[in-house]
């Protein structure tokens, strides 16, 4: 099964990790999870995040870093074919693997990569189809939606080549 995940996240460079703000999944069957994440410290928010990010999570109900991790259990699996994508989505995987602590505590199970929905319009030339964003929340959760309507439309465009 394809899931299509989205984080909001705070970086502040080498020297500080990065810390989730929220984060969106998609099932490919449009099943879909929303989280805010309690914990996230935000006394240290750049510019860029203060004006794009915490509108979209502010108000919004959050929830304790391991009920995430709970909640992310049931909602996965255990499948042993997941298959994570995203658009951009390095820090986006990084985000799922540290809802559950460090590197041993993620379930075995768990991929722990995920596919780029960007490399694979790359791979087939970067046609001009994917949808707009405008139709779309600007919420992890809307961007994960916008993933995986993207990711539909560049495999109906390689099975008509």
């Amino acid at each position: 099964m394809r899931y299509f995940l989205k984080a909001d996240f705070l970086e502040n460079g080498p020297t500080k990790p990065i810390q989730a703000l929220a984060l969106g999944i998609v099932r490919e069957d449009g099943e879909s999870r929303y989280w805010v994440y309690a914990d996230a410290d935000l006394r240290e928010v750049n510019g860029w995040v203060r004006e794009n990010i915490l509108p979209r999570v502010n108000g919004k109900p959050t929830t304790q870093r391991s009920r995430i991790a709970e909640d992310l259990v049931s909602f996965l699996g255990p499948d042993p074919a997941i298959e994570f994508w995203s658009y951009y989505g390095d820090y986006d995987r990084i985000i799922v693997q540290q809802t559950f602590g460090h590197m041993g505590e993620i379930p075995r199970w768990l991929q722990t990569w995920c596919m780029s929905v960007r490399q694979y319009s790359r791979q087939l030339g970067k046609p001009e189809i994917l949808p707009e964003m405008a139709g779309y929340e600007r919420s992890a959760l809307g961007d994960a939606m916008w993933a995986r309507d993207s990711f539909f439309t560049l495999a109906a465009f390689e099975a008509a080549k």
